[in-house]
């Protein structure tokens, strides 16, 4: 079967995981992959268009070969009602809205798919305000921080392009971020099953070569891979590999079969990355101070960012004395020397 080597864009890793996960990618530079399998390449540009831009034609000039490039990741709706949180949406035309105060290239649109009624807008700073995104709304749809830049470089180069996003959230909503990146694996695993299903449904994605053959467990195809891949190399049967004692312990709880995979695929990660496990408890141990007296303390899962946020609520007097304490005594010299590498012995 002839194939269009094809280039996939994605602004951040997490986008572009279930693809890293469930294919043959293997690293050619700096978060740069090629598939043989597939001859599908994939570049993680990082935000904003410029960035976008910049690696796009970068490949494509190294590697001229490619002769397509698909646009996919997370995008804002700008008007509740029209999308719904989860649609995957083929974009139609794309929009630049690069501010006033800054010279450059100029207003150019690119049209992708004259089927499609949805129009995005690439945004060349992040939407800040509930007016800027409804101003946008005058023009499109959706909004994202990449699309035009990778469209531009396939113009200049003279590629095909196509633009897939799901709507994440909405930008009129300036409160979702956390909730955006705790759903992104969710959300790239939607676009891998939209990509092969649709885009290119002559190439489907090959099943685990192994079996999961133990009840009591609901899995997704994502974590089946997740398995697999904590399990001893040419494993062809879980219950073969999996310590009967660990099965028993989570078998025998009454919880639902999807938590209980959670549990088991925690399990695994930490007999086989105890150095993981030693990190997600020193985190826990400095959180604890603050979740014990009531906060709620949302952070990068990944530990790429050092970024807090911290939420509570309180009715009495004595809770407001209480969590300012903790609040005012928390170690956060403490919790940046995490991204710095030291961990406590």
């Amino acid at each position: 079967m002839i194939t269009t080597p094809t280039l996939l864009c994605f602004a951040h890793g997490l986008e572009a995981k279930a693809f890293l996960q469930n294919l043959d990618f293997q690293p050619l530079g700096t978060e740069f992959y090629h598939s043989t399998s597939k001859d599908l390449y994939l570049s993680v540009t990082g935000e904003g268009p410029l960035k976008a831009l910049s690696q796009t034609l970068q490949h494509l000039t190294q590697h001229p070969r490619i002769r397509k490039v698909v646009n996919m990741g997370l995008c804002g709706g700008l008007s509740e009602g029209s999308q719904s949180i989860g649609d995957i949406l083929d974009v139609r035309t794309i929009y630049s809205d690069r501010p006033d105060d800054e010279q450059g290239v100029q207003f150019h649109s690119f049209s992708t798919n004259a089927e499609s009624r949805v129009d995005l807008v690439t945004a060349w700073r992040r939407i800040t305000s509930i007016e800027k995104a409804q101003e946008l709304a005058r023009f499109a749809q959706l909004v994202d921080r990449e699309a035009w830049g990778h469209a531009y470089a396939c113009k200049q180069l003279s590629r095909d392009f196509q633009c897939k996003k799901i709507v994440s959230d909405f930008a009129t909503n300036l409160e979702q971020c956390f909730e955006v990146r705790a759903k992104a694996l969710e959300y790239s695993q939607a676009l891998f099953e939209h990509y092969f299903s649709v885009i290119e449904p002559d190439f489907p994605t090959q099943p685990p070569e192994f079996d999961f053959d133990i009840k009591g467990f609901y899995l997704t195809n994502q974590q089946l891979s997740q398995i697999k891949k904590l399990l001893p190399e040419g494993t062809k049967k879980a219950s073969l590999a999996i310590d009967t004692i660990l099965l028993a312990g989570i078998l025998g709880s009454e919880e639902h079969p999807k938590k209980r995979t959670q549990r088991l695929i925690e399990a695994l990660r930490q007999s086989q990355h105890p150095l993981e496990d030693r990190l997600q408890n020193q985190v826990n141990q400095r959180l604890q101070p603050l979740t014990d007296q009531g906060w709620t303390v949302t952070f990068d899962r990944d530990l790429e960012s050092p970024r807090l946020e911290i939420k509570t609520s309180f009715d009495r007097p004595e809770e407001v004395q209480a969590r300012s304490r903790a609040l005012a005594s928390f170690d956060i010299q403490s919790w940046l020397r995490l991204f710095e590498g030291e961990l406590d012995v």
